[in-house]
């Protein structure tokens, strides 16, 4: 058992005590501009965030007009009046009544 709480040691007289920035991009700023792009995007209806899962069972995360995200399989209802019908390497098919829309990654 300790009979004093341990003392800290000093910081080394060695250590820089600022921070150093490089001048040259790194490949990690390289990868996040070209990665990094501005689309427009209509968030009046459903968007197709992304896929998730394997070529057999593919679920599909989408962003609903008022921001919500769901994560959807085929046969499950998105939102209050559509269906998803199926789901590929594509995207995403979705029927309201008699119409069909296929969403497409960005």
């Amino acid at each position: 058992m300790l009979e004093r709480s341990l003392r800290p040691f000093l910081r080394p007289d060695t250590l820089s005590r600022r921070a150093e920035y490089r001048s040259e991009p790194t490949v990690n700023d390289t990868v996040g501009r070209n990665a990094t792009t501005q689309v427009e995007i209509d968030t009046k209806g459903p968007i197709l965030l992304g896929l998730v899962g394997t070529e057999e069972a593919l679920s599909a995360l989408i962003r609903l007009p008022d921001g919500t995200i769901e994560r959807v399989g085929a046969g499950d209802t998105l939102g209050e009046r559509d269906t998803v019908v199926g789901i590929d390497s594509d995207g995403v098919v979705v029927t309201r009544g008699p119409f069909t829309n296929r969403l497409r990654l960005l």
